[in-house]
């Protein structure tokens, strides 16, 4: 547990973690193995800070499913009025988003960032090519970075983080009751990448799915449900969306 968490206090968190999971069976067990305790404490009491939360297409008309899970956290976990606060950190709470590009964007701006359950974008440390998608490994010792958390394991080894757990493997605690939508009921769906500009008839055709289902939602934080309330009435899901297969894994 963090160093100052009472351990009685984590262990009560850790066993209502367990009783509000709405699964069952070896499907929680698999859960809480790769969802951490530590990375649950620290996240849910770490939402309760005032600072600003950093996403793709954030202010846009239409969203990323994925990305966007993050300001839907932030709703459902703080009270904070997102837009009222004058910040000094910005968290980065979810995506492929340790990277150059990613911290040089934000890095003259505040005072503190922070990486939260997200991932890196290449295999190797050292910066390969002008894009900046990958890891300067100056920024792993950089004293205005840290890097609490990430999503997995080989982000984990990159970084040295020991936290490992994805935002969207939280969703079930929130959103715990999907509704059925008929149209979707038994369906196999595909879920294409966002950036995926082919004509729906093309990806039905190679994909042998019934029905597409897009990862560009409008900019409601309702529609994170909607679209949770369409996946998991699938039957099947094969999806380009890393988020498609992690919610799909969730529920």
């Amino acid at each position: 547990v963090p160093a100052s968490a009472d351990k009685s206090l984590n262990s009560n968190f850790k066993r209502s973690l367990a009783e509000s999971l709405p699964l069952g069976g070896a499907l929680r067990e698999t859960l809480e193995s790769i969802v951490s305790i530590d990375f649950l404490y620290t996240y849910l009491t770490r939402l309760s800070s005032s600072f600003k939360v950093h996403s793709w297409l954030e202010g846009e008309i239409w969203q990323n499913f994925g990305d966007f899970i993050s300001k839907y956290l932030i709703d459902k976990f703080s009270d904070i009025e997102m837009e009222r606060i004058s910040y000094s950190e910005v968290y980065f709470l979810i995506g492929s988003v340790i990277s150059d590009y990613h911290i040089e964007s934000v890095l003259p701006f505040y005072e503190e960032i922070t990486f939260y359950s997200c991932g890196i974008r290449s295999f190797e440390n050292i910066k390969q090519n002008d894009s900046g998608y990958s890891l300067s490994s100056k920024y792993l010792k950089h004293p205005k970075i840290n890097i609490l958390g990430v999503r997995g394991h080989i982000s984990a080894n990159i970084t040295g983080a020991e936290s490992i757990g994805d935002s969207g493997l939280l969703m079930p605690l929130i959103y715990n009751v999907p509704n059925s939508i008929e149209n979707y009921k038994d369906k196999n769906v595909f879920i294409p990448h966002i950036l995926d500009l082919r004509p729906e008839s093309e990806m039905l055709l190679k994909s042998n799915c019934d029905i597409v289902l897009s990862p560009k939602i409008p900019n409601s934080v309702s529609e994170i449900e909607v679209f949770i309330d369409k996946l998991t009435s699938a039957k099947f899901v094969l999806t380009a969306s890393l988020h498609g297969a992690v919610i799909a894994y969730a529920y």
